[in-house]
């Protein structure tokens, strides 16, 4: 992604921190492996289902108004100590899907999966969306 606008903000967490328009591009790449993960919190309503990945990830941030400028280390030097690629499910569509089986779910008239990413399939953040 290229030129996605953030905030430069040097004194937050302060109430009165001034903010400075800024942008940023990025590379990250995330890579699937075929071992499957699976966390569950009915306290929560929150279940995600998936597999363990990899995550590499390559920036630079440029503050125009003070002329800064940062770049990380490339992409091939860049590793992850977590990461996962999956669908989530919260609140309010768990305890409808719970009355669901999986494969109802997934593929019935009353609900809509909705992947996004790159190379989503088979894997990629997905998430429901009620009809």
């Amino acid at each position: 992604m290229t030129d996605v606008p953030i905030i430069d903000q040097p004194r937050w967490p302060a109430m009165d921190a001034a903010t400075t328009p800024a942008f940023m591009d990025f590379k990250l790449l995330f890579t699937a492996t075929d071992e499957p993960v699976k966390y569950e919190d009915p306290a929560h309503q929150y279940r995600f289902e998936g597999f363990k990945a990899s995550a590499h990830l390559e920036a630079a941030i440029r503050v125009a108004s003070i002329d800064f400028t940062f770049k990380t280390d490339p992409l091939e030097s860049s590793k992850s100590d977590f990461a996962v690629m999956g669908s989530e499910v919260k609140r309010k569509v768990l305890r409808s899907c719970k009355k669901l089986k999986r494969s109802t779910w997934q593929n019935s008239g009353n609900w809509q999966r909705k992947r996004s990413g790159p190379g989503s399939e088979p894997f990629g953040r997905a998430t429901l969306k009620r009809l």
